[in-house]
């Protein structure tokens, strides 16, 4: 769990305080391990007000703050430098591709690219090569020589966000860092790309992509059988014997997830944040209880969502109603999974979007079939990086909490997309039944029936986060009137707004600044 940074100034002015102001903004991603790597000299320190009177200056640099491990990670030649936040599941085969051993498993990117630059002194082939053989969750930047060469995971589960101005090019793991720093025009690094980064600006390259096809001679038992063998492996790889939290609304996705992980001898801690009363919290505690293990209540009160809204606003650097809404719950269950010690809780997320879980799916393919469906599931994973996960990683990792997502493991994507659609909503008797294929998985570890068959329910509705926030907005004055005064069509969208004005977020309306006080 990290933050990584980096600013390139072709001006030549020093960009330590810049790189110091980027990681105190993130450092909730990792605090315990912090340091730079200035013009290929690198600082390490306990504090990241130390790095103010460090003497060391560059016009750029990179630079991490990390849970997990000494960053930048620096190669014994000294022109070649690495930070990374993720996780890297194929170290071994790395180690015996490079016959070298690293202190932890992202320096294996390093020793890859520096393997391939060797073989054949070609940067862009080098960091393709490095790109493709990884297996993992990551956004990293190589530092190589006098240019940065930055990527991102293919399907996108690890942010990374860049923003040029007046001659300087800087990157960080959240937007917030790059806002601290007078950087407000900012932009993703697209998932499953890297970018070249230098005096000649940023080259942004795609790498992997998706298969656009489905495999149509598949058959539904051979695609049940692969789908839980993909399923099992993406779970070994992220549990590790290490203290297991759950993401749990007693629904389908975050279910099987959690009976597979008793199916190999552990016991999860489940968490659950909603209203009390509210449809996730009863069915956590109705499953919880058939499953026999422990549940975490983070109950929501609107107390408690007034008193935390403003940060997370900014935490999740959105004003979107509906994106704050999921955050909210997200938030409090990360909160109390922090609170109890854990570094990671298991998410479902991903389920919906693989399987066909929305509602928008069935009318996809009521009106254009199943070669439709594909498309709109395989466009809904190219585009859940900024939609989902950005949010999510947000919510989380502000209480220092990593979400890993299994159902979105890379090769468990393609194999799925490789799924003919009809399994994915079924017409059973004239009735359609969305992520067939996932219940039927979820037949084979004989999960109960209620939850087999229980209906989707979107997050912000379930927890009751929607409702709370709109009774939330009224109480403080924000009415259809006020809305209609400043040109909204929602009071709920103009307190957000309000909330985000209040607390600098860039693109806010002006206008609302004299809402403010209402806030307060």
């Amino acid at each position: 769990m990290s933050s990584i940074a980096g600013v390139y100034d072709k001006s030549g002015k020093n960009v330590l305080p810049l790189l110091a102001g980027m990681i105190r903004e993130t450092l909730h991603r990792g605090s315990r391990y912090i340091g730079v790597n200035l013009n290929h000299s690198v600082l390490r320190v306990k504090r990241v007000e130390e790095l103010n009177d460090c003497g060391i200056e560059g016009f750029r640099g990179i630079g991490a703050a990390s849970r997990d491990a000494e960053q930048p990670f620096q190669h014994e030649e000294k022109r070649l430098s690495l930070v990374c936040d993720g996780e890297i599941y194929n170290k071994s085969r790395i180690e015996s591709l490079t016959s070298k051993q690293a202190t932890t498993d992202k320096e294996y990117i390093m020793l890859l690219f520096e393997k391939f630059l060797r073989e054949k002194p070609n940067v862009s082939l080098a960091v393709e090569r490095t790109i493709n053989l990884l297996d993992g969750v990551f956004s990293f930047a190589l530092f190589y020589e006098d240019l940065f060469l930055i990527a991102r995971d293919p399907i996108g589960v690890k942010p990374l966000y860049l923003s040029e101005k007046e001659g300087m090019i800087a990157f960080a793991s959240e937007r917030k860092a790059l806002w601290s720093v007078g950087m407000y025009d900012t932009y993703p690094l697209p998932p499953s790309s890297w970018a070249a980064v230098g005096e000649s600006g940023v080259k942004i390259n795609r790498i992997k992509s998706l298969d656009e096809e489905y495999n149509k001679r598949m058959s539904l038992e051979n695609a049940e059988q692969k789908l839980q063998r993909f399923l099992a492996r993406s779970l070994e790889k992220r549990i590790k014997n290490e203290r297991i939290g759950v993401l749990f609304s007693g629904g389908l996705d975050s279910t099987v997830l959690t009976k597979m992980i008793m199916d190999m001898g552990y016991e999860p801690t489940l968490y659950c944040s909603g209203a009390e009363n509210s449809r996730d919290v009863e069915g956590a505690i109705r499953t919880t209880e058939k499953l026999g293990l422990r549940l975490k209540v983070n109950y929501m009160t609107l107390e408690k969502i007034e008193e935390s809204l403003s940060t997370i606003v900014y935490i999740v650097e959105e004003t979107n109603p509906v994106q704050v809404s999921i955050a909210v719950p997200l938030f409090f269950a990360a909160q109390q999974a922090r609170k109890d010690g854990l570094k990671f809780m298991i998410s479902g997320n991903g389920a919906d979007e693989l399987f066909g879980g929305y509602a928008r799916h069935l009318q996809t393919l009521e009106s254009g079939g199943y070669d439709a469906l594909h498309q709109a599931l395989l466009r809904d994973i190219k585009s859940m990086a900024e939609d989902n996960l950005q949010r999510d990683d947000a919510a989380s990792m502000a209480n220092s909490i990593e979400l890993k997502l299994p159902y979105l493991d890379y090769k468990l994507v393609r194999f799925v997309l490789s799924i003919p659609p009809q399994y994915k909503i079924a017409k059973i008797n004239s009735t359609y039944i969305r992520k067939f294929i996932l219940r039927k998985a979820a037949e084979k570890i004989k999960l109960p029936e209620t939850v087999i068959n229980r209906p989707k329910i979107a997050m912000q509705y379930g927890s009751s986060s929607t409702k709370l926030l709109e009774t939330l907005a009224k109480k403080r004055g924000f009415d259809k009137k006020l809305s209609r005064k400043y040109g909204y069509k929602s009071a709920l969208k103009l307190y957000i707004e309000t909330i985000a004005r209040s607390k600098g977020i860039p693109g806010t309306n002006p206008t609302l600044e004299e809402l403010t006080t209402k806030i307060e």
